[in-house]
């Protein structure tokens, strides 16, 4: 909470408003009326009946409910003096957001035989299909602006990793005959701020043109497939052909425990599937496929996930034509039925390269919101004329943009007094300028 108090020149007093919705200013406007107050629209006409002792309170949501921001204007004593409180309400832990306010994020991308079809299940070497609508064509155009966004300021501290996971050779009688793990690191941690990080991501994985290299000889291509260069699969059966979700899962929470990860930042996995979970660790050598168990194994080693990193966010994105994977990517309460893992935080569900893209922009939009949760910007409506004096005597946590008559609150910064009660603390910090 901070609260501030100005005077100004005219009859005035106005709330302060939020960017993303309207709300109307009290001002004496060009009615006369000496010592009341009255609201006016947007258009500057007044509106209602006058008052002595005006306040008025917006509060704002957003699109998303995690930050809510609350603003009240009051009259003082004094004449043409208020006080404006601002109050911001998050779930996010301010002893976190005081250390740094960057994420840290595993992209986690499955690399079995699905990822070279189209979305039309087309697979290399028959007619129609393309590599530019295979799957991992498009997860890597997707995967390439994301960490283009996501790495561009070197000084915002955030980091990014990326796992691949594959499965396990089958017989053609469904029989597994290794539970050989198929989870690899491909990109260990790499900051923003290292030399060249974007261009040393990208070298992990985009150079790779398919998954497997039977499809490679299909489709008549000539470099050498990801699982062959990262699996040693060079028969293109061993080790990758199937999906082992929990190898998945597996590989993300080592990455969550490597050294280099640095601890004090947001944590995330990102972790994409194009088929259902047909294979897991767990699943004894020598048994059957069975989808049920094999979801099951990759649902609990989501929980393992969420046990050792409780503050981790999971986002899982479905990139099919089909319901299958929905059990282990999806929450029942995400409006599916099929869906059954109650450890993922949102499920995105994308059927061609388009909704793959608005996926994974929302997913960082996401990110970024949440590490600056405790930043408010906070415009100035027209009705507000802000003095030398107020701008000269803010603190290093209240920032002023003329160009835009914007106010930009970092609580971070400042020192607020607690007040506990219950699960709930309010933190108030001290006023901009001096009261006077």
């Amino acid at each position: 909470m901070k609260k501030t108090k100005r005077i100004l020149a005219m009859l005035l007093v106005v709330v302060m408003a939020l960017s993303v919705m309207p709300l109307a200013a009290f001002a004496a406007d060009s009615v006369s009326l000496t010592g009341d107050y009255y609201d006016v629209d947007d258009t500057g006409a007044v509106t209602g009946a006058g008052t002595t002792n005006p306040e008025q309170t917006v509060t704002d949501t957003g699109s998303d409910a995690s930050v809510t921001y609350s603003k009240t204007a009051e009259a003082t004593s004094n004449d043409n003096e208020f006080e404006i409180t601002l109050n911001v309400e998050t779930m996010q832990d301010l002893a976190e957001i005081e250390t740094t306010e960057a994420a840290s994020v595993v992209l986690v991308f499955n690399v079995d035989d699905s990822m070279d079809y189209t979305m039309d299940d087309l697979v290399p070497g028959i007619p129609g299909w393309s590599i530019d609508l295979a799957r991992w064509t498009t997860a890597k155009k997707v995967a390439v602006e994301f960490i283009e966004s996501f790495l561009a300021d070197p000084n915002s501290g955030n980091q990014i990793s990326i796992v691949v996971y594959g499965g396990s050779f089958f017989s053609a009688f469904g029989v597994k005959s290794t539970d050989h793990p198929v989870y690899a690191t491909i990109c260990d941690w790499i900051s923003a701020d290292d030399t060249d990080a974007i261009e040393t991501v990208k070298a992990t994985f985009v150079g790779y043109e398919a998954m497997s290299p039977i499809d490679i000889y299909y489709a008549g291509l000539s470099s050498i497939s990801l699982r062959e260069a990262v699996f040693n699969d060079s028969t293109g059966t061993m080790y990758g052909g199937s999906s082992n979700a929990q190898a998945g899962f597996k590989g993300a929470t080592e990455q969550l425990g490597d050294s280099d990860l640095n601890v004090n930042n947001d944590q995330y996995v990102v972790f994409m599937a194009s088929s259902a979970a047909d294979d897991s660790d767990d699943l004894a050598r020598g048994s059957t496929r069975d989808l049920t168990q094999t979801s099951q194994d990759a649902i609990n080693e989501a929980g393992l996930l969420k046990s050792a990193f409780p503050d981790c966010t999971l986002y899982t994105v479905g990139f099919y034509d089909d319901t299958l994977s929905n059990v282990v990517l999806q929450k029942s309460a995400d409006g599916g039925t099929d869906g059954n893992n109650p450890y993922v935080d949102e499920f995105f569900y994308a059927t061609d390269a388009a909704g793959l893209a608005v996926a994974y922009e929302t997913i960082l939009s996401k990110v970024y919101t949440a590490s600056q949760a405790w930043t408010v910007t906070d415009p100035m409506p027209e009705y507000v004329t802000v003095d030398s004096d107020f701008i000269d005597n803010l603190p290093d946590y209240c920032t002023w943009d003329s160009d835009s008559n914007t106010l930009v609150w970092d609580l971070t910064k400042c020192t607020p007094t607690t007040d506990t009660s219950g699960s709930t603390t309010v933190y108030t910090t001290p006023s901009p300028i001096p009261s006077r």
